[in-house]
């Protein structure tokens, strides 16, 4: 099943302090929420929210990945299937020119088959590259020997970049990360980024769990929600679309409507599942 939200919001100039600009609100929402989320009334009065919060996301975190390895393999290969269907033929990834799509671990559906129907297809092809484990002293982080010369140099690299792949070969090839993730390497700078090079007209993204609204539960870095973030910002006063449609694929035991979310949660476009 799938439910939809417009994409949309305002923007702020790249470099301007202050907040992420505005989201856009959610245009459909499958029912009205509980005035008290199950999440929140476990938690006694006089808590602060955002630990409140934190705790409420360890704890689903703990419940989906638990759900994810006692899936049979009979029915994670029948509900991979259907979800792959559904997004190679879903009309925003026909219309697609660029493309953003993580590199699957083995417990989440697998995106290969989509990345391979998007390099058949024609499309500009992008993947993540996570700045973690990085080797100090690499240019513009806090630890390089000219982070003291200005602001700019001290300002740290984005923790994560969407870089463009060439073909399956190519992922293929990539290095792995300690968690086995393949990437492109920290010392290739050949590669064209997403933001600089034009933007996205897709981006799907990995998650643990899922609301059928659009709700979200990473595994608690943040690096999409700041992707997002950077990527309005850097829209403004430029041709990039201030805001890919993003999309996200979830077995069933990965969608739960009662997900807590804070200020900075991105909300997903839309959710398929099966």
């Amino acid at each position: 099943m799938a439910t939809t939200r417009e994409s949309g919001g305002r923007v702020r100039p790249e470099g301007v302090s202050g907040r992420c600009p505005p989201r856009a609100t959610r245009a459909r929402i499958s029912g009205p929420p509980p005035f008290l989320p199950s999440w929140q009334s476990r938690y006694p009065p006089g808590v602060a929210m955002p630990s409140v919060v934190r705790a409420a996301k360890r704890a689903l975190r703990s419940e989906v990945k638990a759900a994810l390895r006692a899936m049979a393999p009979e029915e994670r290969g029948r509900q991979q299937l259907e979800l792959t269907r559904r997004v190679i033929s879903h009309p925003r990834f026909l219309a697609a020119r660029r493309i953003g799509i993580y590199l699957s671990l083995p417990e989440e559906p697998d995106t290969s088959a989509i990345l391979e129907s998007a390099f058949l297809r024609g499309m500009a092809c992008f993947v993540p590259r996570y700045a973690h484990g990085a080797p100090a002293g690499r240019a513009g982080s806090p630890a390089s020997p000219d982070s003291s010369k200005s602001p700019a140099a001290a300002a740290p690299p984005p923790d994560m970049e969407l870089l463009r792949v060439a073909s399956m070969e190519d992922v293929l090839s990539l290095p792995l990360t300690p968690w086995r993730i393949p990437q492109p390497a920290m010392d290739d700078d050949s590669r064209e980024d997403a933001i600089q090079g034009g933007g996205l007209d897709l981006l799907i993204v990995p998650g643990l769990a899922f609301s059928r609204d659009g709700r979200r539960l990473g595994r608690g870095k943040g690096f999409y929600d700041r992707f997002l973030c950077r990527l309005r910002s850097a829209a403004r006063g430029s041709a990039l679309a201030p805001h890919p449609y993003t999309l996200a694929v979830a077995f069933s035991v990965q969608i739960h409507e009662d997900i807590p979310t804070e200020h900075v949660d991105e909300l997903i476009n839309e959710v398929l599942t099966v």
